[in-house]
């Protein structure tokens, strides 16, 4: 989640920084007129499409930076449980799937259906 707030902060930081710098380079007056005709807000946010490599460098950057300052400070995020088994447990655990699968496999077919196959066989033997 605090990637996809960093990823948005800096689209909009961006945006600001070029909206900074196009008003240091613009008079006084177009830039009044540039703020009445745009309307800023979440659902306004325009960018070119050439500027988003340049934006998502930006993002990578921050966030290795910001990685690399937790690792430093110590505030590591909390790690997931290790999903490694020793060599026993992969074994115990394959050999329930094979007996789950086994018993699976002896109800496919019911009585019925079992001496159906059986009697279909029965008539089908004549023929050979």
């Amino acid at each position: 989640m605090q990637d996809v707030e960093l990823l948005i902060d800096t689209f909009y930081n961006f945006k600001k920084e070029q909206d900074d710098d196009e008003s240091q380079n613009l008079g006084d007056d177009a830039l009044e007129e540039e703020e009445e005709e745009e309307d800023f807000g979440p659902a306004h946010l325009k960018v070119d499409f050439d500027d988003i490599i340049e934006i998502l460098e930006k993002f990578h950057k921050d966030r290795e930076d910001n990685a690399v300052n937790d690792q430093l400070v110590g505030n590591t995020r909390p790690k997931k449980k290790s999903n490694f088994e020793t060599e026993e447990q992969k074994a115990e655990r394959e050999k329930r799937k094979q007996k789950i699968f086994w018993e699976k496999l002896t109800t496919i077919l019911s009585d019925q259906k079992l001496s159906v196959w059986k009697a279909l066989d029965k008539a089908l033997a004549k023929y050979y």
